[in-house]
C-alpha cells in the first residue's frame, strides 16, 4: 500500500504534504488569471502566455518541443474553435 494513502489505526489519512499541493494550485491560479485576461489580451496571446508558464514554469519544460508545443496548442485551438466550429473568441486590442 502507498505511505501516501496509508490510515493509522485509528482510520484517520495522514496530512497531504504541502509541496505536492503547489503544482495543482499553480496550475489552477494560472488557468484564473488566463480567465480574467482573455478578454483583455485577446484568446491567441492568453492561450500562448497559459501554455507558456504550465511548460515552464510548472512542468519545467525547456528546449525546441515546448516551443512548439507553446505555438501549436493555441494555434490548434484557435483554428479549431473560429474556423471549424465558428465560435468568436475573443480579439483582443490588436485584432488577433
Amino acid at each position: 500500500e502507498d505511505a501516501e494513502d496509508a490510515e493509522d489505526a485509528e482510520g484517520t489519512a495522514e496530512p497531504p504534504d504541502p509541496g505536492r499541493l503547489a503544482r495543482p494550485l499553480g496550475l489552477w491560479a494560472v488557468i484564473f488569471t488566463t480567465s480574467l485576461v482573455v478578454g483583455i489580451v485577446g484568446f491567441p496571446i492568453a492561450m500562448i502566455a497559459l501554455v507558456a508558464v504550465v511548460l515552464i514554469v510548472i512542468e519545467r519544460r525547456r528546449g525546441i518541443g515546448a516551443i512548439v508545443t507553446i505555438i501549436a496548442i493555441p494555434l490548434s485551438a484557435w483554428l479549431l474553435f473560429a474556423y471549424l466550429l465558428q465560435v468568436p473568441l475573443p480579439a483582443g486590442p490588436f485584432g488577433l
